[in-house]
């Protein structure tokens, strides 16, 4: 090998480790600056297929495509008040996942993730899921047998509803025939609760679905305890 090969080649790393740490410095100081997209639509009511006019709507940003992951306080969120024919325009997002949320009056009527990782500006229609109208009702028996658990306490709580779709927790309890009913739920995925004196705690996981009945059936059972 030529003698002076390995020299040069030694400072020819240099000289790429140097560049490198450079243009890191460089970024560090002055980060290139990421594209704004545009997110736009109109607020509608699902029930009467009317705009919604002066809605407040609030877009919290949730993940960034760079990794970063938000929550509470410290998540980047956008306020704005749709126009009188129900049109909003936020025109500073940068790609990611977002929460979209739409206040009437004070009261959260829609709640849904949405993914913005498209390279564009994006239309986004936000549709109010018009009033539940599914009855979720059936039947608690103790496990194991036909006797019906009556009294008992049931807890309804909303995980993932369809369309954005807000509903409160709700509570129920069962007649003396162990019957319950929820009335004017939401399509969607849930967790029921059942407290009794003397019986087990009972979880059940349940998807409901609208199959054009308005009504819901879901039989489960508790567990008895032998009181001591």
């Amino acid at each position: 090998m030529n003698k002076y090969a390995l020299p040069l080649l030694l400072l020819l790393l240099v000289c790429f480790i140097q560049s490198c740490l450079d243009s890191f410095q460089d970024h560090a100081v002055n980060p290139v600056e990421q594209p704004y997209y545009r997110l736009w639509g109109q607020v509608i009511d699902g029930g009467t297929d009317s705009t919604v006019v002066n809605a407040r709507i609030i877009i919290t940003m949730t993940y960034a495509q760079s990794g970063e992951s938000y929550a509470g306080d410290t998540a980047p969120t956008d306020t704005i008040l749709a126009d009188g024919e129900g049109y909003y325009s936020i025109d500073s997002l940068y790609l990611g996942q977002y929460l979209v949320q739409v206040y009437q009056e004070e009261e959260l009527c829609f709640s849904k993730a949405i993914d913005f990782f498209q390279y564009s500006d994006r239309n986004y229609n936000i549709i109010i899921p018009a009033p539940p109208e599914i009855d979720f009702k059936g039947l608690v028996n103790r496990c194991g047998t036909s006797i019906k658990v009556m009294k008992a306490t049931l807890i309804l709580t909303p995980i993932e509803l369809e369309a954005g779709a807000v509903m409160d927790t709700r509570e129920s309890e069962t007649t003396d025939a162990g019957r319950y009913v929820f009335k004017d739920v939401y399509p969607g995925y849930y967790k029921v609760e059942g407290y009794k004196w003397s019986y087990q705690p009972a979880t059940v996981y349940v998807t409901v679905t609208d199959d054009g009945s308005d009504v819901f059936e879901f039989d489960f059972c508790m567990s008895y305890i032998s009181p001591p």
